[in-house]
């Protein structure tokens, strides 16, 4: 009994296929690009073999022979303080995209959750697209990670000018950190490091509530980080 299941696991595995993709953009199933003036970063190239045990993942997904699937996985010992009031709280696997029903994109999250290679060793995020044509074809795609970008608009410019008109001559330099939410505002901010003035700290968090951010993205999902802000202003000379 125990060579026929050995025998079946190996036939799932040779009719399935992993390949290694150059770009997240190939992975993706509708055509995407950063927003203006946002630029993202990749994560660590991953390898299908460090982060699945493929023959028993295989042998779950057998039945399904239509549709593709995006997944993002992130280590969970990785994914840091996570706060609900700034948007949904990540499970370690989730559905970037899919073109199946979402009870079908289900059975394949449960089936990588149970076969997930929970090792320190292996990278600390991955993308994984699933293709089902008769059989599976897996491939695999380092993570897309996009910092917050500023907006520019006229209450920035204003809030410079009062920062300058508070500088005067002399250069002041403050940090100030906050949270920028899945909506691109901030949250919480406060001093990190005092101009010495508290007049421009004042005026510094002040500037900081009304600072708009495109939002950071994890694999095209919006989701809050923290940011810390240095804000220098010198009065310019006449």
């Amino acid at each position: 009994m125990r060579f026929l299941i050995a025998l079946a696991l190996l036939a799932v595995a040779g009719r399935s296929a992993t390949a290694q993709s150059a770009h997240p953009y190939n992975l993706f199933l509708s055509d995407w690009r950063p927003p203006p003036g946002q630029r993202c970063d990749l994560g660590a190239t991953p390898a299908l073999d460090a982060l699945v045990d493929t023959a028993a993942f295989y042998a779950r997904v057998s039945a399904i022979t239509h549709g593709s699937v995006l997944f993002a996985w992130t280590r969970p010992d990785t994914l840091g303080s996570q706060r609900p009031e700034y948007g949904p709280m990540f499970d370690s696997v989730f559905v970037v995209e899919r073109r199946m029903p979402d009870s079908t994109a289900t059975v394949i999250h449960d089936a990588l959750l149970a076969t997930l290679k929970r090792s320190k060793n292996s990278p600390s995020s991955a993308l994984l697209r699933l293709d089902f044509d008769g059989h599976p074809t897996v491939r695999t795609a380092p993570s897309l990670e996009c910092p917050p970008a500023m907006i520019e608009d006229s209450s920035r410019a204003r809030s410079r000018a009062r920062l300058r008109a508070i500088a005067g001559k002399e250069p002041r330099n403050a940090v100030i950190g906050f949270m920028v939410g899945r909506d691109g505002a901030t949250h919480e901010s406060r001093i990190i490091t005092s101009s010495g003035d508290d007049k421009f700290d004042t005026e510094a968090l002040a500037a900081s509530a009304v600072l708009h951010y495109r939002p950071a993205l994890y694999n095209r999902v919006p989701v809050a980080v923290y940011v810390r802000l240095p804000v220098r202003a010198q009065q310019q000379m006449q």
